[in-house]
């Protein structure tokens, strides 16, 4: 059986603390990294290059996308001072 799939959403609700930690460190911790990297591999975004780990870094191919992302979606209650709610 396998495990639902989560929504982008759903990961920035699971994750408050960790998606905090990145707008304001860039930093990603492991354990959101890796549902990142799931997400984006399920869609299909993440370059051929990156997967392998040949050519590009993953964590920074992965913290790129989450950092576009997360800039377009709800978190942000204000985006022309970039007010972070972590919705908890």
């Amino acid at each position: 059986m396998n495990p639902k799939i989560k929504t982008f959403e759903e990961i920035l609700i699971d994750y408050p603390l960790s998606v905090h930690n990145f707008i304001e460190d860039k930093i990603l911790d492991e354990m959101l990294y890796q549902e990142l990297y799931t997400y984006y591999a399920i869609k299909n975004a993440i370059p051929y290059a990156a997967l392998k780990a040949t050519t590009l870094d993953p964590y920074e191919v992965i913290s790129k996308m989450f950092a576009e992302d997360v800039q377009e979606s709800f978190i942000f209650n204000d985006k022309s001072k970039g007010k972070y709610d972590a919705r908890n």
